[in-house]
């Protein structure tokens, strides 16, 4: 080992890394499922009441919204009603909803994902909306919504979401091919692999006007990806079954469980959701049990051919903006340096020319030959800019590139 590698294996703390066996750090990669790796037919249900700013504990203040279609697809296009999309469900009768509650007929819109995603991203936001999600306490969610309006001295539409025909990711499920090959790949790696989605993956669903629908996600989910990438990720969860009210944070605090693991230095998240993708990256100031460890996120179209070609977000946990150089990030970029630099070489000794000159072999690579050439074929010049630190006599290993691209000796 030359001298120059020598103090970059210092640096980096690989040196005295091997002589104590330490055990091999890996990387987590976390998957969301939905137009992540797979595009489903799985709808969810929306219906709606509007706050009218009167008592919030009186039911008079909630007006069923009979024309939710209508008002959402002003900015989300496409939409369906449930008799149109012929989506059935307990609560409904045609497209109105039959219920003891606030909702009891108001008409119920279908989403698809991406609908979901307009919804929730765009016309929420477009008015002094709030969203909320089914429960058997749903009369009870809603007048706490109008209390917390009626403080605010606002009104507004409350949108009530029902997943529960999203209990099965159903038989026609299309697969993302580019995102199955990034978790197989990360398999074959031997790092760890999740698939975290946003639906309920075992528990019972709650649907409006009342039941329960049971989930069979996370089967349906391993079953899928062994299929279609040829091996199974280590876990599945499902958000909603830990917050159901709340599936992005639930996502948050999992991917924080499952990066608890001492030997996990890097944290890989896909997902096509803005909100989820912003809720992990919450991480990075609020999970201080995992400081000191990588994150990127990818939040890409995956579904309409995206790549995760690099992280549309990265933080180190625990760090400020500046982004300070730890022990931990040292190791790291060394380590990336040193194996970009000794793919090269090898990639040069692969391309290596031998010539004689005065009855002996000599041996250089094109990179090396070209080097020399940039300084003139001047040795002194190229061994001073460090162009064959990488040898342990700098000086012969110019020489011999000299000889191998002159003929001669300088």
């Amino acid at each position: 080992m030359n001298d120059v590698s020598s103090r970059w294996l210092k640096l980096a703390g690989i040196l005295s890394e091997q002589k104590a066996e330490p055990k091999k750090s890996k990387d987590l990669h976390v998957f969301d499922f939905d137009d992540t790796l797979g595009v489903t037919t799985s709808p969810t249900l929306v219906a709606a009441v509007e706050y009218n700013g009167g008592d919030p504990e009186d039911p008079e203040s909630y007006i069923p919204v009979k024309d939710l279609k209508s008002r959402v697809g002003s900015i989300v296009k496409g939409l369906k009603t449930p008799k149109q999309a012929d989506v059935d469900s307990p609560g409904l009768s045609g497209d109105e909803v039959r219920s003891n509650d606030e909702l009891d007929d108001s008409q119920a819109i279908v989403l698809d994902t991406e609908q979901y995603r307009d919804w929730k991203e765009k016309y929420i936001p477009s008015g002094d909306h709030v969203r909320l999600v089914i429960s058997p306490n749903i009369g009870k969610d809603i007048r706490r919504a109008g209390r917390k309006m009626f403080q605010q001295g606002t009104t507004g539409e409350i949108h009530v979401a029902d997943f529960s025909p999203s209990s099965t990711i159903g038989t026609s499920v299309m697969p993302i091919k580019q995102m199955l090959s990034v978790l197989a790949q990360a398999e074959s790696s031997g790092d760890d692999t999740a698939v975290v989605t946003a639906r309920k993956g075992k528990t019972d669903l709650d649907a409006l006007g009342g039941g329960k629908i049971p989930a069979t996600n996370a089967s349906d989910i391993e079953d899928f990806v062994s299929k279609e990438a040829g091996v199974a990720p280590d876990v599945v969860y499902g958000a909603a079954d830990f917050s159901p009210t709340d599936p992005a944070s639930g996502k948050r605090d999992l991917i924080i469980k499952l990066a608890s693991d001492e030997d996990v230095d890097n944290i890989h998240f896909y997902d096509d959701d803005p909100e989820n993708a912003k809720r992990v990256a919450q991480m990075c100031t609020d999970a201080p049990e995992l400081a000191g460890k990588e994150l990127d996120i990818y939040n890409y179209e995956f579904a309409k051919g995206a790549n995760p070609s690099k992280p549309t977000f990265q933080c180190t946990i625990g760090e400020s903006k500046s982004r300070k150089l730890t022990e931990r990030r040292i190791r790291k970029i060394v380590r990336s340096v040193l194996a970009e630099q000794c793919s090269m070489r090898e990639q040069d000794l692969e391309e290596a020319e031998t010539r004689s000159y005065k009855g002996k072999e000599y041996t250089a690579s094109k990179g090396s030959v070209s080097a020399l050439k940039k300084h003139g074929w001047s040795l002194k010049k190229a061994v001073e800019a460090g162009d064959f630190d990488w040898a342990d006599d700098p000086y012969a290993a110019a020489k011999a590139a000299y000889i191998v691209g002159k003929g001669k000796a300088e």
